[in-house]
């Protein structure tokens, strides 16, 4: 989704290719506000049994490279226990990065072609607990982080022997979350923050720590009628506005980070449809994704998602 200048920034500066900068993070948008009952991928303090288990799944293109990729980006599951506690456990894709360049340089002897890929991401593996206390709900997680990028170049020369190399960057660690929930009889309010993160990188047998930007995010909902609300959430990369009624979900927001400083300017339009109010457990996703600025490009993403409702007490409503 990248532009090729911006590829050769990151080859070309260690600094920002060790920083992870998320090329692309996909799923359904709506489901990044902290304040919707039932997202536990952001905020373990909405954890309800109305999608006691949930699996969601995206389809990725890129018009720029003319890319088409799918991925499983997060599941989760619930368990309600005694005195109002939750628990349960969560993996989610934090970040995926599929870039692909390539230059042609010519001179009287020699005529080659220098090609850049890199692939890999950022996974994460997650149990939380949750407690009620009224109108306010507090929760916490702790998560594995881990994942691998993979750079590889080469220059292909038509007289000589190719170059290449590859570079491959394993990252570990972990990170305990804290959110919380304020729902009132028609609007919640939510938040998480992670004030604990540590990962490690290893790179060519070297290993050193390695910084990526604390999660932290806001959001409410508002609920209308008995089909509908709006909903708003922002965090330190991007921010969306939804509107459900009924079936019908519609929604828009801004990129305006890729994480650690690495600023990008880009629009998000999404559509969809989720059949939970006719009992059935299935939501359908789309996206338009339209880079501007420096790096240009227009990506789509659909996505999927099910789960399995449980049998918990039930107070809050659903999205």
């Amino acid at each position: 989704m990248i532009r090729l200048i911006l590829i050769f920034i990151l080859s070309l500066n260690p600094n920002l290719s060790d920083k992870l900068p998320g090329e692309w993070v996909g799923g359904n948008g709506f489901s990044e506000n902290p304040a919707i009952i039932g997202n536990v991928l952001v905020n373990p303090a909405v954890a309800d049994t109305a999608s006691c288990i949930s699996v969601n799944f995206s389809i990725f293109t890129d018009d720029y490279i003319d890319t088409r990729d799918g991925d499983l980006y997060s599941t989760s599951f619930v368990i309600p226990l005694h005195f109002g506690f939750y628990t349960g456990g969560s993996f989610e894709i934090l970040y995926r990065s599929r870039l692909e360049a390539f230059t042609q340089d010519s001179e009287d002897f020699y005529y080659c072609t220098d090609y850049f890929i890199r692939k890999g991401g950022l996974s994460r593996f997650g149990i939380f607990l949750k407690k009620s206390f009224g109108l306010i709900s507090l929760g916490t997680d702790f998560n594995l982080l881990t994942g691998k990028i993979e750079e590889k170049w080469w220059i292909d020369f038509r007289q000589y022997h190719d170059v290449y190399d590859t570079i491959s960057i394993y990252f570990r660690g972990y990170s305990l979350g804290l959110g919380f929930n304020f729902n009132l009889e028609n609007l919640s309010f939510g938040g998480y923050y992670s004030p604990y993160e540590e990962i490690e990188k290893e790179s060519m047998g070297e290993k050193s720590d390695f910084e990526l930007d604390k999660p932290l995010r806001v959001g409410f909902n508002y609920s209308f009628g008995e089909n509908g609300n709006i909903s708003f959430s922002f965090d330190r990369k991007e921010s969306l506005f939804g509107f459900t009624y009924g079936f019908l979900k519609l929604g828009y927001g801004k990129i305006y980070s890729m994480g650690n400083g690495v600023s990008v300017k880009a629009d998000r339009i999404l559509g969809g449809l989720s059949f939970s109010e006719f009992e059935l457990p299935v939501s359908i996703i789309f996206e338009n994704r339209r880079y501007y600025g420096v790096f240009t490009d227009n990506e789509f993403i659909f996505s999927i998602g099910t789960f399995i409702k449980g049998k918990g007490r039930r107070d809050e409503k659903e999205f």
